[in-house]
């Protein structure tokens, strides 16, 4: 053991003993060919640099070691050389503790230092090689570490961490968090080895990642509380360097009172002198990020506001009040990765849909009407229809001046707002509110009016007037006793309420309805029967009669003679009914199905008893159909039977067939119901 002053490093105190030898000063030399043998001791020189992170945490120790390799040079120099190796060999560690000690007391020490370069200097071998040796260190001892660091944890340094915050104009901000810090390596002997340098690092990150250590700026969002809501991250890790680096991006909405998903929405308008209706366009998007289930989001008040209610937002955002609540077109998109619901959509303040329903709407129940019946009607259809359709019809008028009559056409498509399924289903109900209720017949005869009062430049009446013109005769004004001159308004009666056609045509490619009827004002004597007032009513009988069954048997004895001979096996006979009904339609609650069914069976009733057969079990019903049009108020009703021979048909008194005949001696007869 050298006396005075060593100087170890990786030595056996600390760490692996060298060849075995336990703790030796680091410049006794093992070759493998000679013994140890002691160089001589190298100049010390240590400096400091401070290691800075907001305040001085610790230092960087640098170590230089200068000195010279002695050994016998004669030969091959191979000692040398030996010599030479065996010093790289025992500075090729890193991490490792390095100790001066004088007397056998330490009087400088470093547990973790690591060796930057050994440098060898040009030499001829002459019994001496100079050399250089750098070696760095961290003084742990006197590390302070970051503020509010435990540094139990371990030691980094290259710190960061940074946030950055953008404010938006929808009311919402971003916010970007840097991190990254590189480990130390670290030696305990009584931990078993080195401590990795990543997981210092790690360690050190791991303690400020999360939004719970945001900063609040004062001038984002007014200083107000902020709910973030984490968007993305992302981990980086350089084993090689030891580095460890994080980034995390948050939003929030800067009103928000409590966490919700973040909103980002755009709005904008499109109107002019060339456009019919103003129309807006509007796309909304809600982000839950990783803080936020699509679950929760569909709950949330957010998605109530600015998707379910989008048109109630839209209005207090643009003051266009009279947006109309279903879009034109939308769009729903769901990103379950992102964790987001993004919703684009159309409105309009069209108020064709909104004016006709209320038009409609106004009317109901209908007021107390007088009908080309004389039939008064008041009626309550009890519907209550969407605002979400619309009949784009056209009214096109035929007039036959020879017979005074009009005909008042309606044709058009309907319109509707919102999903397929739900069109579908405003348009059934709507169809039926056209046909059956007297929508239809209430525009035919608003346009039907509207027409009369301009016709030609003169007013035709609804309703006959007597005008009181000169008198006649030479009487004078107020003399009751001579005749006046009476005149009568041109005069029409109105529609009837009962269409001439009505038909309701559906594309089923695009599940899209067009609806085409007609009224006139044709003069029509109606016919009161028994169940109510018919306009038209019509019905045929068809009678195939029984026929005989006769045979013809020939003579046994003589030729050519054949009698004729009834069967007593004659057919049965065919009745078929064909009645036609229309009823006058005075009034909206009468002469539905069940009455029209009602005065089929009138009709029925009064023929069936005429040409059927009252023997009911001697019959049969053969066929039978019924046709209802209810737009129209008509039926056809068709009905064939067949029953024993009641109507008059062909005689069954004789077992002859009437007609001329001739017998076996050439002579010529007749048969007739008169011998």
């Amino acid at each position: 053991m050298r006396s005075g002053v060593e100087i170890h490093f990786a030595s056996g105190l600390y760490g692996p003993s060298y060849y075995g030898h336990g703790e030796v000063d680091a410049f006794y030399l093992w070759t493998g060919d000679y013994p140890v043998s002691a160089q001589p001791l190298p100049t010390v020189s240590v400096s400091q640099d401070s290691i800075h992170q907001a305040k001085r945490i610790g230092a960087t120790t640098k170590i230089t070691l200068q000195g010279q390799i002695t050994g016998d040079s004669t030969g091959d120099f191979k000692q040398l050389i030996n010599y030479q190796r065996a010093l790289r060999d025992r500075f090729s560690r890193s991490f490792a503790p390095f100790h001066i000690k004088e007397e056998g007391e330490i009087i400088f020490s470093r547990e973790n230092a690591w060796v930057d370069s050994i440098t060898f200097s040009e030499s001829n071998y002459n019994r001496l090689i100079d050399y250089t040796i750098n070696i760095n260190a961290h003084d742990f001892n006197n590390w302070s570490g970051y503020p509010g660091d435990d540094q139990t944890l371990g030691h980094v340094v290259d710190l960061e961490d940074s946030w950055s915050f953008s404010d938006s104009e929808d009311g919402t901000a971003s916010v970007t968090h840097n991190i990254s810090a590189r480990g130390l390596h670290e030696h305990y002997s009584n931990r078993g080895g080195l401590n990795n340098p990543i997981s210092n690092a790690e360690n050190w990150i791991k303690t400020r990642t999360g939004s719970a250590n945001m900063p609040q700026p004062f001038l984002v969002g007014d200083g107000k509380t902020a709910y973030p809501i984490l968007l993305s991250n992302s981990h980086n890790v350089d084993r090689a360097e030891g580095t460890v680096s994080a980034t995390e991006t948050y939003g929030y909405n800067t009103g928000a009172i409590q966490l919700e998903p973040i909103m980002s929405h755009n709005i904008s308008i499109q109107s002019g002198v060339e456009s019919d209706f103003i129309t807006v366009s509007y796309d909304a998007t809600l982000k839950g990020g990783q803080s936020i289930r699509l679950d929760d989001i569909y709950s949330s008040q957010s998605h109530m506001r600015y998707i379910e209610q989008a048109d109630v937002f839209i209005r207090g955002e643009t003051q266009i009040n009279d947006l109309n609540s279903t879009p034109i077109s939308f769009n729903y998109a769901e990103n379950s990765g992102e964790n987001s619901i993004s919703y684009s959509a159309t409105y309009d303040n069209n108020n064709l849909y909104r004016e006709q329903i209320e038009k409609m709407s106004s009317s109901w129940p209908h007021p107390i009407v007088t009908t080309m019946d004389g039939v008064s009607a008041n009626v309550s259809i009890g519907i209550t229809p969407s605002r979400d359709i619309y009949w784009d019809y056209t009214v096109s008028f035929d007039t036959d001046e020879i017979r005074n009559v009009t005909t008042v056409s309606l044709d058009g498509p309907l319109k509707t707002r919102g999903p397929l399924k739900y069109s579908q289903s405003m348009a059934a109900g709507f169809i039926k509110l056209i046909e059956e209720k007297g929508f239809a017949y209430d525009i035919a005869t608003g346009c039907y009016h509207n027409l009369l009062s301009t016709r030609n430049g003169q007013t035709e009446s609804l309703d006959p007037t007597i005008n009181v013109g000169a008198p006649l005769n030479g009487s004078t004004a107020g003399d009751k006793s001579h005749n006046y001159c009476i005149e009568f308004n041109h005069f029409r009666a109105g529609l009837h309420r009962v269409p001439t056609s009505f038909s309701v045509n559906k594309n089923h490619f695009t599940k899209e309805y067009s609806i085409s009827c007609s009224f006139t004002d044709a003069k029509v004597n109606n016919v009161q029967l028994g169940v109510g007032t018919a306009r038209s009513y019509s019905y045929s009988i068809d009678v195939t009669p029984s026929l005989v069954q006769f045979n013809p048997k020939p003579s046994c004895n003589q030729n050519g003679h054949y009698v004729i001979w009834d069967t007593s096996a004659g057919k049965n006979e065919q009745i078929t009914f064909n009645i036609e009904y229309q009823g006058a339609g005075s009034d909206f609650a009468s002469q539905g199905k069940v009455e029209l069914d009602r005065a089929v069976d009138y009709m029925y009733l009064n023929v069936n008893d005429k040409f059927s057969n009252p023997n009911t079990s001697t019959s049969y019903v053969v066929s039978e159909t019924q046709n209802t049009n209810l737009p129209l108020k008509s039926v056809s009703y068709n009905q064939s039977k067949s029953q024993l021979p009641y109507n008059q048909g062909l005689g069954g008194n004789t077992q002859f067939m009437f007609g001329k005949y001739h017998d076996v001696n050439g002579i010529t007869f007749n048969v007739s119901p008169y011998q």
